[in-house]
């Protein structure tokens, strides 16, 4: 299966904006290449679209981040010796859990689609430019891919 059709289908449906826009960077490489521009200006040109796109996923990811920890401190506010534990629990197993996958498959898609961009990139414009991206290096610089820092 193509990795843009399991972005798609994996993707949280809410969510759908706020994912790399993994067709549209294929779109910049292949114009890119048919335009035959493979100089250097095209590479950061295009590195600066990739941060954007980054950018908008750990905007994201921040967003959710912070509506975790509300709903968490606010849990942990009631648990007092009068608190429900059935409630406590509902709330878990339907709320926080089912988010922390959501963000868990949220980090694992983008991340995915930044190694698979780049590599992308890399394959079709090294011969050109004469140089090539580093995934890690900028997937490094972002939230989203540092991990859960929840309550901290």
């Amino acid at each position: 299966m193509h990795f843009a059709k399991r972005l798609q289908r994996d993707a949280v449906q809410l969510w759908g904006d706020s994912y790399i826009a993994y067709k549209d960077l294929k779109k910049a490489i292949k114009q890119i290449e048919a335009e035959n521009s493979g100089c250097l200006r095209s590479e950061t040109e295009f590195a600066r679209h990739l941060r954007t796109e980054m950018n908008k996923v750990s905007a994201k990811y921040t967003e959710q981040c912070t509506h975790l920890e509300r709903l968490l401190k606010d849990l942990e506010e009631g648990t007092g010796p009068d608190c429900e534990n059935a409630r406590l629990r509902r709330v878990l197993n339907t709320v926080v859990i089912p988010l922390l996958n959501q963000l868990r498959g949220y980090v694992a898609l983008n991340t995915t689609a930044v190694v698979k961009i780049v590599k992308k990139w890399n394959k079709t414009m090294r011969s050109k430019t004469g140089s090539s991206l580093d995934a890690t290096a900028m997937l490094l610089g972002h939230k989203v891919v540092l991990g859960f820092n929840i309550g901290s």
